[in-house]
């Protein structure tokens, strides 16, 4: 059982020390990074290609569609820049602590991590604008629908008469392109209202935990760089199970039972 213990003790030493604190952290981030950007643009991609989107464009929705696919390619950039930005810091330096950069006044290395830090900022501070932005044309939804009902043209209301299956506005007597389909279920509002507010939320939800958890992601990078190091110098001095004076107990107490010790 010691022996397991003892072989897993290395094991776990081993990892910790296969990159260092500031890679562990930047990978960790990289990874949340790519996974949320890859989430962006899809989400944003998904919205800005529905019919509904495309046929009744309400003024400034498109654009937020957008912006959130431009918030998910400059995550994905930030990601990619976090590599070279952890191999500079420790190309430049040999201290492994924020703290023993700032008291040797060596903060030339900081600068590219606290630049793209700076930008994830910026960054979760747009996507959360994007998604509050989305959120807030929800509150007006139905009197914009019912306005770009009446301006758009007959193509566009066949072709969403026919995804639908319905037939006018309201009902199949206000303004309606006919023929209607052969089976409509009354008029288009409550689909087209429906329709649009799913698409509204996905791009809301999505610029709201995107940010929350980028945010997240750059503080919890942040203290793993501080006690990531600890960690490591903890387990290369100290055992993993009990303390020093507990093992030096036990090898006293196996020599002092050793019959052959006092011969």
């Amino acid at each position: 059982a010691n022996a397991s213990m003892q072989n897993a003790a290395q094991r776990v030493r081993g990892w910790a020390k296969l990159l260092t604190p500031w890679q562990w952290a930047c990978v960790s981030f990289a990874i949340s990074l790519a996974i949320l950007g890859i989430a962006s643009i899809g989400v944003g991609a998904v919205a800005r290609s529905a019919l509904i989107v495309n046929k009744l464009p309400i003024k400034g929705f498109p654009g937020l569609c957008i912006a959130c696919i431009v918030c998910g390619v400059l995550a994905l950039v930030c990601c990619a820049c976090l590599g070279p930005a952890a191999h500079f810091l420790r190309k430049h330096t040999v201290q492994e602590t924020v703290v023993e950069l700032v008291v040797s006044r060596n903060l030339l290395p900081l600068v590219p991590l606290v630049s793209l830090g700076l930008v994830v900022c910026l960054l979760v501070l747009a996507q959360f604008g994007v998604g509050i932005g989305a959120a807030v044309k929800q509150d007006d939804l139905l009197d914009n629908l019912d306005s770009l009902w009446t301006d758009c043209s007959n193509d566009t209301r066949s072709a969403i008469q026919s995804k639908f299956d319905c037939c006018g506005y309201v009902n199949a007597t206000d303004r309606p392109t006919l023929p209607c389909p052969d089976r409509y279920d009354g008029g288009c509002s409550q689909p087209v209202d429906a329709e649009y507010r799913a698409v509204m939320g996905s791009v809301a939800g999505t610029g709201i935990v995107v940010s929350l958890i980028e945010g997240g992601g750059l503080v919890l990078m942040a203290v793993l760089a501080v006690v990531l190091p600890a960690l490591q110098r903890y387990l290369e001095y100290e055992p993993l199970w009990g303390s020093r004076d507990e093992d030096d107990e036990d090898d006293d107490s196996a020599v002092n039972s050793d019959p052959t010790s006092s011969m």
